[in-house]
């Protein structure tokens, strides 16, 4: 059985028995970088203790969750990080890693290396130091992510890259793309840069102009299979629910607070009032948003870009303050996309 075929399996399994496959938990929001576009209002959150960290895995493990991912801020800003990760992989989590990648050593990548990690995503916005650290605002980051992602691969531990593009590394994305090709790193873009948690819009500002917009996006279908001649529509199916992912996913954040993903932020609970569990299986709110359906959105039902539109309902809910409406990101991207579909 290929492996793609066992990852389908346990998807279509979790949903039929109501598992939340994926859990994604935020481990605190301290960072050591200060990015232009983050959208975390303020690094100043050590993020949940130890004890209630390890109960909250015990509790996902007995829900049947398969893998965690752990996030920040900056992960390795908390001194017990390797613990808890131990700790995960002691309850056999299949465990995720996303971090900027500048606070490691040897030490701690032979840690990661015999936690038999199984993926380690991290950032880079250009190969240009100058580009690179002009956006996290901290002088040799770039140099520092460059030697820990080598050091990580030389013990084998999987490597994604991820890039969001703004206006001052709009350019960079094909030379990472071949950087990545070159050392098997995973690759993902991304042109999303949304506005702030506490709704400061100011990130905005850095977005690509739209002059630009239809060739990047042309660009990075390319590099993420969408190709030319394939039909955008299968990704807005009307009976398709309002959003697939979040069926069999959970987020956690490091106050406790319960999304059902880090990019929806609609809050369904909190660890402290409610068991995970408890959360996942009775909260009426997470209940309603599990049955929505794209049908359910009035204004996409007659949108002249519905075929070229992956819409996400957290983009729309943080962007435009609403589960039901158009989502003014994903907008963007189609109208890209329509206007590359017309050049054919």
């Amino acid at each position: 059985m290929s492996h793609d075929i066992l990852n389908i399996s346990l998807e279509e399994i979790s949903i039929d028995k109501n598992i939340p496959l994926h859990a994604t938990i935020e481990l605190l929001t301290e960072c050591n970088w200060k990015c232009k576009h983050c959208y975390i209002p303020e690094h100043n959150d050590s993020g949940l203790n130890i004890e209630t960290i390890t109960k909250l895995l015990n509790d996902l493990r007995e829900l049947g969750t398969f893998d965690v991912t752990f996030t920040g801020g900056e992960i390795f800003f908390r001194q017990d990080v390797l613990e808890i990760i131990e700790i995960a992989r002691s309850l056999n989590f299949r465990v995720n890693l996303l971090s900027n990648a500048s606070m490691l050593n040897k030490e701690k990548v032979e840690k990661l290396a015999n936690l038999y990690i199984a993926e380690f995503s991290t950032t880079i916005f250009s190969l240009n130091s100058l580009i690179h650290d002009s956006i996290t605002g901290i002088s040799g980051s770039l140099e520092k992510v460059l030697n820990n992602i080598f050091l990580m691969d030389k013990y084998n531990i999987p490597i994604e890259i991820k890039t969001p593009l703004m206006k001052e590394n709009s350019c960079e994305y094909k030379e990472l793309k071949s950087f990545c090709d070159k050392n098997n790193f995973k690759y993902q873009v991304t042109t999303a840069i949304s506005s702030k948690n506490n709704g400061d819009i100011s990130p905005v500002s850095l977005r690509i102009d739209n002059n630009d917009y239809a060739k990047i996006i042309k660009d990075i279908d390319r590099m993420q299979d969408i190709g030319e001649s394939k039909k955008i529509k299968p990704l807005f199916d009307f009976d398709d629910y309002l959003c697939k992912p979040i069926i069999n996913n959970i987020y956690i954040d490091c106050k406790g607070n319960v999304y059902p993903c880090n990019s929806f932020l609609c809050k369904v609970g909190n660890i402290f009032d409610s068991s995970i569990s408890d959360i996942w299986n009775n909260s009426e709110e997470l209940k309603k948003i599990k049955r929505m359906k794209k049908k359910d959105l009035p204004e996409c039902v007659n949108c002249d870009l519905i075929d070229f539109c992956g819409r996400c309902p957290g983009l729309a809910l943080s962007e435009d303050k609403t589960l039901y409406g158009c989502s003014s990101v994903d907008r963007q991207i189609a109208i890209a996309r329509k206007q590359n579909s017309q050049q054919l």
